[in-house]
């Protein structure tokens, strides 16, 4: 398992990973350390080779190397992978964090991203992707075989501190929101005030401009560590939204939002709230099929969605969500996913 150190601490970027691979180490799999250097092309070159010589000399014949993908330090790695496959028979299980030729947010970089990705499915055994609309994605699109393909459902989200309190049960109208809230990226929260005055939204994240909010119901209540959060959250549910407009999720996110799990869903889970998702999003049909939230078309549906709501109908969501909490919080889903992904290897090789 190739372990890059972090320096993140205020934001969710690298928890998924960490998380990926706390779990699957418990499980007795490896790390491979390699260090991280500065972001200058001469310095990931370095940090490529260093992966190239790691995994050569570290990997045994015949065993599983687990790749967390995107490592975003281009694709030479992946071609020594390739190599290494062929002289000493490796197989390799690839955890899909994102497809960024998929998400298309930095298009300078799109023939690399498409590169990297490609590689990534030709050097891959098994592939754990987020959903099945992305399995069928890689599948029907990029012509990957679907024997390979397991579904992750639901990102898990590591954490074992006592949860927040739970808000009066006379009002239902506290939406907790977490995230990235630059204006380029989620617009929409400059927005909200145009909804009912009735909703309270509270704010947890990075980059809150908070000059551009006007009226008294959307409050910011600062940026936490990501293993602090889940107790910092006050809410009745939690949103999942993308974009500039509270139409709908639009741009290169919302369309992204049709193929990934979103992480913020994993924080909701293991908060315990409820999830208010768009209803074009993949995981819509999770939230769904597992009555542990609300799917809308539009953010102005919100008012009249939660007043329909009866405590019996909100209690229920919330018995709903204990034990799929649970396993969130303790990594039951990569768990699951990746004895999978052994299953598929040890029948590969009988054959």
């Amino acid at each position: 398992l190739i372990h890059l150190d972090s320096t993140e601490k205020y934001h969710a970027g690298t928890k998924a990973m960490d998380d990926c691979e706390e779990v699957l180490t418990n499980e007795g799999c490896k790390r491979l350390p390699i260090r991280r250097f500065s972001n200058k092309i001469k310095m990931i070159e370095k940090m490529q080779n260093e992966i190239a010589y790691g995994i050569f000399f570290k990997i045994g014949k015949g065993d599983i190397l687990i790749l967390q993908h995107p490592l975003y330090i281009g694709s030479r790695y992946l071609k020594w992978i390739k190599i290494l496959k062929r002289i000493k028979k490796i197989h390799v299980v690839t955890i899909i964090h994102d497809l960024e030729s998929l998400r298309g947010l930095i298009p300078a970089y799109k023939e690399l991203f498409q590169e990297i990705d490609g590689l990534m499915e030709e050097v891959s055994d098994a592939i754990i992707v987020h959903n099945k609309r992305m399995g069928d994605y890689l599948v029907n699109k990029k012509n990957i075989d679907r024997d390979k393909i397991v579904e992750l459902q639901v990102f898990d989200y590591l954490c074992f501190n006592a949860l927040g309190q739970e808000l009066k049960k006379h009002d239902r109208n506290h939406i907790a929101i977490a995230g990235n809230f630059a204006p380029e990226k989620a617009g929409y929260i400059y927005r909200l005030s145009e909804l009912s005055e009735n909703i309270s939204y509270n704010l947890y994240g990075i980059n809150f401009q908070e000059e551009r909010v006007q009226k008294g119901n959307i409050n910011y209540f600062g940026v936490f560590p990501p293993d602090i959060l889940p107790s910092e959250l006050k809410g009745d549910y939690g949103l999942v939204w993308d974009g500039d407009t509270i139409d709908n999720c639009g741009g290169n996110t919302g369309n992204y939002m049709r193929y990934n799990n979103p992480h913020k869903v994993s924080l909701y889970l293991a908060s315990d709230l409820p999830v208010i998702i768009w209803e074009k999003a993949a995981l819509a049909d999770f939230i769904c099929e597992n009555g542990i939230g609300i799917v809308i078309g539009s953010l102005e549906e919100l008012p009249e969605k939660l007043e329909n709501i009866s405590e019996e109908e909100y209690q229920c969501m919330k018995n709903n969500i204990h034990e799929i909490a649970y396993k969130v919080r303790n990594g039951e889903y990569i768990r699951r996913a990746y004895n999978l992904c052994e299953r598929i290897i040890k029948d590969k090789t009988h054959d």
